[in-house]
């Protein structure tokens, strides 16, 4: 069991991933649900966290701010300005912990507080099965603690330059839809050549389990490594890796790759 946050925990924004990390606090006892309170601009959001979790729904975001010592703030990038209206004054500053891509933590503190502290942070879908990649980064070593105490109970936590966020959130924030489509891909493929539908995505899901976790269990073994341990020398998957490689796979990545960056960018200017 994870030892627990210290003092009662908002959420503003009742999205996939605030539901994702909030079953993992919960789940690991990090939280209580009597000391967890939520708001969404939609009411239906909110009371559907109240049914699932059995936490506390607030009248608005200001009484989160009041209410709570730690404040997740999962709103969409381009809501942040809504959301945090009418805050600048309050004399209450819990701990904000933003998982806005693209949005620097001095931006998110420019609607805050002037003594409000800012985690920036990336977490992934995968915290809604305790399995996600957070980092996380802030100026104060205590407030580090605090976020990290938080992610851990949804999986592994890095703490990075604030530099680096908008790299991972390419990366790792928006990494699992690509998994989904290689999935989405080979499901294609098996139903285009005979499999039923139902085979074919099973076939697909678990191929990438026992991938994932063989990569995991492996330690030290670079992904490379795995591949060509797999590709056998004139075999079918020699076949298959040749014309995706002849095909320009990695060039084509490396530029979806820079355009994700380059979104995160105007993300950012945008709020």
């Amino acid at each position: 069991m994870k030892q627990g946050l210290k003092g009662k925990l908002g959420i503003v924004g009742c999205g996939n991933m605030a539901c994702g990390i909030l079953a993992g606090v919960l789940a690991n006892r990090v939280a209580r649900p009597s000391s967890v309170f939520v708001y969404d601009v939609s009411p239906k959001a909110s009371a559907d966290f109240k049914k699932r979790f059995h936490v506390n729904v607030a009248a608005d975001v200001l009484s989160i701010f009041q209410k709570t010592d730690i404040v997740l703030l999962a709103v969409k990038p381009q809501n942040l300005s809504d959301a945090l209206a009418g805050l600048r004054e309050e004399k209450h500053a819990p701990l904000v912990i933003t998982i806005l891509a693209g949005v620097p933590r001095k931006k998110v503190g420019s609607f805050l507080p002037s003594k409000a502290n800012v985690v920036r942070a990336m977490p992934n879908l995968g915290a809604m099965v305790a399995s996600s990649f957070t980092a996380i980064c802030a100026s104060k070593p205590s407030d580090l603690a605090r976020a990290r105490k938080l992610f851990e109970a949804c999986g592994k936590v890095v703490a990075v330059s604030e530099n680096k966020m908008d790299l991972i959130t390419v990366l790792s924030g928006s990494g699992p839809a690509y998994f989904f489509l290689l999935m989405e891909l080979l499901t294609a493929e098996g139903v285009r050549h005979g499999l039923s539908h139902v085979a074919a995505g099973e076939l697909a899901v678990q191929t990438a389990l026992g991938a994932a976790r063989l990569a995991g269990a492996q330690g030290s073994a670079k992904p490379s490594d795995l591949r060509k341990a797999v590709t056998s020398k004139g075999g079918t998957t020699e076949a298959v890796v040749d014309h995706l490689e002849l095909s320009g796979i990695r060039n084509i990545f490396s530029g979806a790759i820079r355009r994700g960056l380059k979104r995160a960018k105007e993300l950012g200017r945008r709020t």
